[in-house]
């Protein structure tokens, strides 16, 4: 982000712009009502795609399955820094990093060669990609695009990125917290295919409502041309 504003800031590029308006107040009902669709549907979308994975990968997905984020004792010296800077890292940095690139940086630069709707397509799809649930992480970067173009606001699209990545790491902490937490089993996770296939048929028509009232706003110009040009 630092090379970034410093390469391109003789040039004119204004954070300002691409940030945008902060919210007052801050939308916190609808915040939590798209969070909480796009995580269903990641659930879901995990449990099919995983799911089906492990009948051709089983080792993988159940690696996959008992990684944590967070450590114990055994692991360092100093578990609970190690886990600090994680939650530091999960809830501030990712969403500003990513939200920054994706939203930020590859939706202006592609939008302006090819136009807003295949660079909303496209980043997301690049987004997902670089998560093991491509599939729900697709889908979330397909939202928090159209969040963006809706609002012109990058802090309102990070503060529902790191809303999500707080509740995500918040569920693996108090998972941890269990007493003697039983490794997750690859038979129990593959007979759970019905749950997940559920969580997406629940999610799914909400977000295509989102997403069809929302699509218009790939018509229109640029957040960072209109924040610029309404300051």
């Amino acid at each position: 982000m630092a090379w970034y504003i410093k390469q391109y800031g003789p040039q004119g590029f204004e954070v300002r712009s691409l940030m945008g308006p902060t919210p007052s107040p801050w939308p916190w009902k609808a915040m939590l009502g798209i969070w909480f669709m796009v995580f269903l549907f990641s659930l879901g979308s995990f449990q099919v795609s995983y799911g089906a994975l492990s009948f051709v990968a089983p080792e993988l997905v159940e690696s996959t399955l008992n990684q944590s984020l967070f450590i114990g004792p055994e692991a360092t010296a100093f578990p609970l820094l190690h886990n600090i800077l994680m939650v530091i890292l999960l809830v501030v940095a990712a969403p500003i990093l990513e939200e920054f690139l994706f939203r930020g940086v590859l939706l202006h630069r592609w939008g302006t060669r090819w136009g807003l709707p295949g660079a909303v397509v496209g980043s997301s799809l690049i987004f997902g990609i670089f998560h093991a649930n491509w599939i729900g992480l697709s889908m979330f970067g397909l939202v928090m695009a159209l969040l963006y173009l809706r609002s012109r606001s990058l802090g309102l699209v990070m503060g529902v990125h790191a809303l999500n990545n707080g509740i995500a790491a918040g569920l693996e902490v108090a998972y941890s917290w269990l007493p003697d937490p039983a490794p997750v089993s690859l038979k129990d996770f593959q007979a759970g295919w019905w749950m997940g296939l559920l969580l997406m048929a629940v999610s799914a028509p909400f977000l295509w409502r989102f997403i069809r009232r929302n699509w218009p706003f790939t018509a229109q110009p640029l957040p960072y041309e209109v924040n610029g040009q309404s300051r």
